[in-house]
């Protein structure tokens, strides 16, 4: 898929089918999202991946450039994703259930699956602001 193909093309699926995502799919959409840039080549995070009865118990629950290579690898491969803040409001149980250990900060989350058309929340598109509205350009000669 082209890129701006796959910019403009990409929604928040917050619906999904009852279908697994096989794990290969998954490794490969973060072996594409790693790439994003972090400050000094940092590369801080730990990506945390539930399936099957510990996802069950967490689904009802923002890290930025990571985030958003995720779900664009994703789209491209004809999952759809969103990212949400849920885990984060209830950290204690996504901490408890993924086993995820206490000294590492819990910043977002992404529900990511096959995307099911008949999920009315799936068919909204939002808008965006036009540029002008929060773009500021400083030095230009225009």
């Amino acid at each position: 898929m082209e890129f701006e193909t796959l910019v403009q093309s990409r929604r928040s699926v917050r619906g999904f089918r009852r279908e697994p995502v096989p794990r290969a799919v998954i490794e490969a959409i973060i072996e594409s999202a790693k790439r994003a840039p972090s400050s000094m080549n940092t590369q801080p995070w730990h990506v945390h991946v539930l399936t099957g009865l510990p996802l069950e118990e967490v689904c009802h629950f923002d890290l930025g450039a990571l985030c958003y290579g995720i779900v664009l690898a994703a789209w491209d491969r004809g999952l759809g994703s969103v990212i949400n803040g849920q885990g984060i409001m209830r950290s204690d149980i996504l901490r408890e259930v993924a086993k995820i250990p206490e000294d590492e900060v819990i910043m977002t989350c992404v529900a990511m699956g096959y995307p099911d058309d008949s999920f009315a929340a799936n068919a909204v598109r939002s808008d965006r602001e036009h540029n002008d509205e929060f773009v500021r350009y400083v030095g230009f000669a225009d």
